[in-house]
């Protein structure tokens, strides 16, 4: 028994021996060779009399007495690992363009027709009758500021004596932010029960945000 546990236990320190000088071995490396080779493989020549090895290139043949060993670079693939965890949220960009007609508003500018004289008989009802005109060529009405004029038009509102009698005009725009109506060259007199006289011009404007 005790010399059978004497063999058991010198053959397992004679391969203890073997692998630590092979791995010794390994250690010696031709510097010129090509390592790993081409085809992602490592080669060596081992000599088993001495227990030394050498890397040499994938096509180097070995020397006499040497044994010829190559093993794979790479292990196998492994598993696929778990997937990670979400990445925080991005900064917001920066706000787009406006799109579109927006920031409407509607503005108005009233003028009083002015009286500067009194004009000669007209009919036996009125004599002599007061003369009126507007106080300027183009009555305008101008949008607020940041805003500019998309359209417009204008009212004449005549009183004499009787009921309002408004009459549209269309106008024109005289800028980018204002709407203007030309308004009429001849002066006009009051007449009791006639449609001229002491009147009123408005004009009207729709805005939208803009820049002139």
């Amino acid at each position: 028994m005790a010399s059978w546990m004497r063999g058991r236990l010198a053959t397992v320190l004679a391969g203890l021996l073997l692998l630590g000088l092979l791995i010794l071995a390994l250690t010696v490396v031709d510097a010129d060779a090509s390592i790993p080779g081409p085809d992602g493989k490592l080669s060596a020549c081992y000599k088993p009399s001495d227990g030394k090895a050498r890397f040499v290139d994938h096509d180097q043949p070995c020397a006499s007495g040497e044994t010829r060993v190559s093993w794979d670079v790479s292990g196998r693939e492994g598993p696929r690992g778990a997937a990670g965890e979400d990445g925080a949220d991005g900064k917001d960009g920066a706000d787009g363009a406006p799109g579109g007609v927006s920031g409407y508003e509607f503005v108005t500018h009233t003028v009083q027709s002015v009286q500067y004289a009194t004009g000669g008989e007209r009919d036996a009802s009125c004599y002599p009758c007061p003369m009126y005109k507007w106080p300027d060529q183009v009555t305008s009405v101008t949008c607020p500021t940041g805003k500019v004029v998309i359209y417009g038009w204008g009212t004449i509102d005549s009183r004499p004596a009787g009921p309002s009698n408004p009459v549209n005009t269309s106008g024109i725009p005289t800028a980018a932010n204002r709407w203007g109506i030309p308004t009429p060259s001849e002066n006009f007199h009051e007449n009791e029960g006639d449609s001229v006289g002491d009147s009123t011009m408005t004009v009207h404007a729709t805005c939208v945000n803009g820049t002139t």
